[in-house]
């Protein structure tokens, strides 16, 4: 039997070289492309939005099988994936 992937598999595996993804249209979420979902079986995916409101927030959440959100965070600016990664590496992974 396989070992049981976790939350801190995933995250340690992002590589914002890697990874595309969009912050518009505004007040819609956007699936991260290269988020190495495919390392967990799709188990955990990112997202992406800009906020709707003034001023704008750039948010990023971490949803487990595409129900339940494991981490989140907003940012006051729009992050590069390197923040991004920088910022879960330190908080979550």
């Amino acid at each position: 039997m396989a070992p049981k992937n976790k939350l801190s598999d995933y995250i340690a595996h992002l590589d914002a070289a890697k990874m595309t993804g969009h912050w518009k249209p505004v007040g819609k979420w956007q699936k991260v492309h290269g988020d190495t979902k495919s390392t967990t079986r799709g188990k955990w995916t990112m997202f992406t939005m800009t906020s709707s409101e003034t001023p704008h927030k750039y948010k990023v959440k971490i949803m487990e099988n595409g129900k339940h959100i494991v981490a989140e965070h907003d940012f006051a600016t729009e992050p590069s994936f390197e923040t991004i990664v920088e910022h879960f590496h330190t908080h979550h992974g």
